[in-house]
């Protein structure tokens, strides 16, 4: 889900901290290491107890921070990646996704305050990491990926939005272009695809990318 190219940014993010006077931003709050647990939290269970503690702590004391917020809501949500029973699933990614709608409360009130990415106002980051998670669980059970869409959609043309940081801007056109391609949008999709790989992503997004990138159109 996320890339080591995400946490270089982060990084990156946490020493520019130390030189510029910002708002109460995320990248100041969050220590490097969590960071790197939540990273491998994602991907792997063994390390999602102990991380989600520290991130639920995070996310208690700064309950207004959106990017903070986004970040334990879609450590929550992963957890339905772990487990098999059904009705287990639905319940850990519906706790996830709880915590993202109430962001979306606020997300806009904050235009000032720095999320963790480098260059990233935290409104930018906070909705990226909401749209990626509703447009990526099932639709068929939880009806979040228009919804998903529409902030992608949103965010890609906000501007400022070619100003934040790549491996951020990367992802969310990424996932956009998957969507777009499902839905026959082919040249759309393409489009966006391309910019994600230009922009450098990695990982799962640039898999996602390329897939969009082969897309043909149904019919035509």
């Amino acid at each position: 889900m996320y890339t080591k190219t995400v946490k270089a940014v982060f990084i990156s993010a946490t020493l520019l901290a130390s030189s510029v006077v910002m708002p109460a931003s995320a990248l100041n709050i969050v220590q490097e290491q969590h960071l790197d647990m939540f990273l491998d939290a994602v991907d792997n269970d063994k390390k999602t107890d102990q991380t989600l503690e520290i991130w639920k702590n995070y996310f208690d004391t700064h309950p207004d921070n959106s990017a903070i917020a986004g970040y334990y809501g879609s450590l929550l949500a992963s957890r339905a990646n772990h487990v098999w029973f059904p009705l287990t699933k639905t319940k850990l990614a519906n706790e996830g996704l709880a915590v993202m709608d109430k962001m979306l409360t606020f997300v806009d009130d904050d235009k000032t305050t720095m999320g963790v990415a480098d260059n990233t106002p935290a409104w930018f980051e906070a909705k990226i990491l909401a749209s990626t998670l509703f447009m990526r669980i099932p639709n068929i059970i939880f009806q979040r990926r228009d919804e998903g869409m529409k902030i992608a959609e949103e965010v890609i043309n906000e501007t400022g939005f070619d100003s934040i940081a790549p491996v951020m801007q990367a992802k969310i056109l990424a996932h956009y272009a998957r969507e777009l391609a499902a839905d026959n949008k082919i040249s759309q999709a393409h489009s966006l695809a391309k910019q994600a790989l230009n922009l450098g992503a990695e990982g799962e997004d640039a898999d996602i990318a390329r897939k969009a990138l082969e897309a043909k159109n149904i019919g035509g």
